[in-house]
């Protein structure tokens, strides 16, 4: 959920906060403006930048019913186009004549949209594939939506990059990233595993989570796994050193009996876990704090797009490394502890 949650939260939510931002915006008595929506993620570590680009609407009755109709809420192709500036640094973007390091081009294509409260079927958005060297931390991008008429800008919003691990020690703390011996494994008094990690420069919000390696005795060479999400973790400063959460050996065996209750496969055990972070921006966290929140009728919507409503924001989702798992006998070893859920380990062949 955390996951989901991190990763998806654009697609999931940016059509009705649009919605919303548009039904605040506008006015039936006030004279026509155009609002463009637009919401975009960066990540250094993906092949593809995507951006939505949406426009806002005003109508009469139910305004669902407007937002059912794709004419309602998307630009006609050809009318605008998107386009990424990448500058040495914010500075630069203030000199008048000043020219940008380069720019990320994007074009238009249509993708599937699942059914819900609007529109779906074959949906645009811009997509720019990245090149080698386009997503550096060291940079300052632009984000620019334009009408293609008369080249006039609409909405232009900026962001940076998150930081690099070090190419050194990576991100996870070391030399013990898990638990006490660099395991994943519990303690017996708190009953805890601490995951440790260096934060990354401008890295806001961590979410971590632990993936559980298992194999079917029947399909041996058939790895799968499940992931269990740990307490995210806010940076109160980027001067820290490290920054640390825990996870319950109740929650981490609870989550696993869960989801295997229902497979009656007989299941082999596997000695490695990996540790998964996705990263977010101050941008991207205060969205997500908001869109979170439990009173959500009155709240403010968080954007940071000039020109429109939406969200310019850097992520990391692709940060694993793997460390070795308790594999242990004795009564609180991981091979005991997972016998006894009673999803289907046995003792005689967790190897």
């Amino acid at each position: 959920m955390i996951k989901q949650k991190f990763l998806f939260a654009v697609a999931v939510v940016m059509t009705l906060l649009g919605f919303t931002a548009c039904e605040s915006e506008f006015s039936p008595n006030a004279e026509w403006q155009e609002l463009p929506s637009v919401y975009c993620l960066l990540d250094q570590d993906d092949d593809t930048t995507f951006v939505r680009l949406q426009r806002c609407y005003l109508g009469d009755g139910n305004l669902y019913e407007y937002g059912r109709i794709a004419d309602s809420i998307y630009y006609p192709d050809g009318v605008m186009e998107v386009l990424i500036r990448v500058w040495r640094n914010a500075s630069d973007m203030t000199v008048s004549g000043a020219t940008p390091l380069y720019e990320m081009n994007f074009t238009r294509e249509l993708r599937d949209k699942v059914d819900g409260n609007f529109a779906s079927g074959p949906q645009p958005i811009y997509c720019h594939r990245n090149m080698p060297g386009e997503l550096d931390s060291a940079y300052t991008y632009q984000l620019i939506v334009r009408r293609v008429s008369d080249g006039a800008t609409v909405a232009t919003a900026t962001t940076r990059l998150l930081g690099d691990p070090s190419a050194t020690y990576g991100w996870l703390k070391t030399p013990s990233p898990v638990g006490g011996n660099g395991r994943v494994t519990f303690n017996m008094m708190s009953g805890s595993c601490v995951i440790r990690w260096i934060p990354l420069d401008r890295g806001r919000l961590y979410q971590p989570r632990v993936r559980f390696y298992y194999r079917y005795r029947f399909a041996p060479d058939s790895l799968r796994y499940l992931d269990i999400a740990c307490q995210s973790v806010k940076a109160t400063s980027q001067q820290s050193l490290e920054l640390n959460t825990s996870v319950y050996k109740e929650y981490y065996l609870g989550e696993i009996a869960k989801a295997l209750r229902s497979d009656t496969n007989h299941k082999m055990f596997v000695d490695t876990v990996a540790i998964i972070m996705d990263v977010a921006n101050e941008s991207l966290n205060a969205y997500i704090a908001i869109t979170t929140a439990v009173e959500r009728q009155n709240y403010q919507m968080y954007n940071n797009i000039t020109g429109g409503v939406g969200l310019f924001a850097a992520r990391r989702t692709h940060l694993m490394e793997k460390v070795l798992s308790d594999k242990g006998d004795q009564t609180t070893g991981m091979h005991t502890l997972l016998e006894n859920l009673n999803v289907g380990f046995q003792q005689n062949d967790l190897k």
